[in-house]
């Protein structure tokens, strides 16, 4: 099990269509994993809920979104942490 909480980031950024987002969490909390656009617009949820203690790769596909800036917005118990991707067709 993890020791701390990490953020692994987006992989590949940038990407077309698809981007992996990769964390780990020492212990049950509650995370949330959204992306948003440069507008400040929420696009898509991928994660709300309480998750175990462990390492999490999630996946967003962007197939029907506009090439251009987006924000992975991660926030576990508190700790905020954002990432900026870029999405090219």
């Amino acid at each position: 099990l993890p020791s701390e909480l990490t953020i692994i980031g987006a992989f590949p950024n940038p990407f077309n269509p698809s981007t992996s987002i990769s964390f780990s969490i020492p212990n049950a909390m509650h995370v949330d994993v959204s992306i948003y656009n440069t507008n400040g617009r929420m696009v898509e949820q991928l994660v709300n809920g309480v998750k175990s203690a462990g390492i999490y790769e999630i996946s967003w596909d962007a197939g029907l979104n506009a090439s251009g800036v987006y924000f992975i917005r991660f926030n576990a118990d508190g700790n905020i942490h954002t990432q900026k991707i870029l999405l090219i067709k």
